[in-house]
């Protein structure tokens, strides 16, 4: 092992004593500042992360407000048909049929008149539940209007809508509303269904509107029940 002459040896470094004092307690003050620091940003990365939660809900919460109806948490109509023009576009490159359902709550006026706007949202919750679970996961379905509803069915023919039409009519009718009390009510719903074989982009709006003169004449030919017009 290499050792240094003697004459370039040096002594042990001894600080002065008046020194000691002072730096323990630079070094307790370095140390001090040091945890400071270290709560400081674990605190700022905690609030950090809870703020980019927070933005992450409220973004999360106005998306469902801009496409979703508020009081029945359907999509509601811009929505819907944002989504149903995706549909016949891939309907139209597949060739595959669509159908198109628009559904409208029968002497709606009448029960707001007779029980209050209260129950007719209960009602239009109530309806718009009993749909939803009918329908399939690629099905769309929405709010278009005051106590209007319209479904979008991809892949699906003549017999396919027209049983499902029936199905949700059936299943409206038979089910009950609790209004005021124990009071419980049952409602009826018109239907206008239109079956496109040959569906073309673009045209939704067409295919809405015709549907919608199909529920116009089930409401004139006595309501509680369907039309079916094909393209």
């Amino acid at each position: 092992m290499r050792s240094w002459p003697t004459c370039l040896r040096q002594p042990p470094l001894s600080l002065p004593e008046h020194l000691h004092d002072a730096i323990a307690w630079r070094l307790k003050a370095a140390q001090e500042e040091h945890e400071n620091d270290r709560l400081f940003y674990e605190q700022s990365s905690l609030l950090l992360s809870k703020a980019a939660s927070r933005i992450y809900d409220l973004s999360q919460r106005l998306d469902k407000l801009a496409h979703h109806d508020e009081l029945t948490e359907l999509l509601n109509r811009r929505a819907i048909f944002e989504k149903a023009e995706l549909l016949l576009a891939a309907a139209a490159r597949h060739h595959w049929p669509m159908s198109f359902i628009m559904l409208d709550i029968d002497h709606f006026k009448s029960i707001n008149d007779i029980w209050g706007h209260s129950a007719g949202d209960d009602i239009l919750r109530s309806v718009a539940t009993v749909l939803k679970k009918r329908l399939r996961e690629s099905d769309l379905l929405g709010r278009v209007g005051g106590e209007e509803f319209l479904a979008v069915l991809p892949e699906t023919n003549l017999e396919g809508a027209r049983i499902l039409a029936e199905n949700l009519r059936t299943a409206v009718e038979q089910h009950t509303v609790r209004v005021v009390g124990t009071e419980r009510i049952s409602v009826t719903i018109s239907l206008g269904i239109v079956i496109v074989d040959k569906p073309q982009p673009g045209e939704i709006d067409a295919y809405i509107k015709q549907a919608d003169r199909a529920l116009y004449h089930s409401k004139h030919a006595g309501r509680n029940r369907a039309t079916i017009s094909a393209t």
